[in-house]
Order: C-alpha cells, then structure tokens, then sequence
C-alpha cells in the first residue's frame, strides 16, 4: 500500500508517482492518524458548592487499541497529569486512589467516573466544588509500551457563591 516513499513524498509535498496511487497513499496516511484526547473545554468557571463534568474525547489509531489500559483523571502538574485522584480500567472499572485520604482528603468522595469508553467520551464530575478546588485538572490515556501516554488539561476557576442578604 503505501510505502516510506509516499510518506516522505506527503511530508515534501513533491510525488513522483501518477495521481491515483498519491491518493491511495493520502487515504492511508489519514487513516493512520495519531492517537488523541482533547478536552471539549480548555477552562470553565464554576461557583462553590456546584458541580463540574470534565469531558474529554478521545481517538485512538488502530495500532494503539490493542494496548489501551487505563484512563487517569487527576491534577495538572509540570504539564502532565500528576496526582491522581481515580483511575478507570479500560474496560470502565472506576478506583478511587487509595492514597487520597493522606494526600488529598478534600477530594475523598467526591469524584465520580461518568464516561463511556465505547463512545470515546472520557467524562468525570467532581461534586460539592469548593474554592481550594481551582486548579488545572488532567486527564491522561496509558496506551501501554513503555509508559507511552497523551494527556489533556481542563482548568477550573472557581467563585464565590454569593448569597442572598435579607434586610
């Protein structure tokens, strides 16, 4: 089908083979899109004691589906998903980290796996929002082989609720 010719070919922009085959080798060459995860939004503002859903889509090409393990949702830090807070199986299994109660108590609880792997869509809703939950948060797919991974971020602003004063 397409060889490392045509590759180099789509990356040069010059092929010197007839029309039809340079067509054959762009279909290929999209089919074999990288895998991938984006967040459907970069950043939202909520109130204190509302709820979020963090959501995120994802693909996966065909060589990275066979070694898909597990989904982690957890805070952003130097620019990865750092602290995790739940993890998800990829068959949809959802636990909690058992460390979060040292750690990070103020999450014990309150976060819930809500996606669908069968549809691609990566979703968790954290509860019961407090102000010392403004953070960046991350959402990271191991696709296996030697850790390799893709992340994706969502930042979380949150306010103050504000309340209603009787005279």
């Amino acid at each position: 089908l397409c060889t490392q010719e045509c590759y180099f070919v789509l990356y040069s922009l010059v092929c010197s083979q007839p029309s039809n085959q340079f067509k054959i080798c762009l279909n290929h060459f999209a089919v074999q899109a990288a895998s991938s995860i984006q967040a459907r939004k970069s950043s939202e503002i909520v109130e204190e004691g509302s709820s979020f859903k963090f959501e995120w889509d994802y693909h996966l090409q065909s060589s990275d589906k066979g070694k898909f393990r597990e989904i982690i949702f957890g805070l952003w830090e130097n620019g990865y998903t750092g602290s995790y807070l739940i993890t998800v199986s990829n068959l949809g299994k959802a636990v909690e980290n058992p460390k979060l109660n040292k750690k990070h108590t103020n999450y014990v609880g309150r976060v819930k796996w809500i996606g669908d792997i069968s549809k691609s869509y990566l979703a968790f809703q954290l509860n019961n929002i407090t102000l010392s939950d403004n953070n960046t948060y991350g959402c990271q797919l191991d696709i296996g082989g030697f850790g390799q991974t893709i992340d994706s971020k969502i930042t979380l602003i949150v306010k103050v609720r504000l309340g209603i004063i009787v005279v």
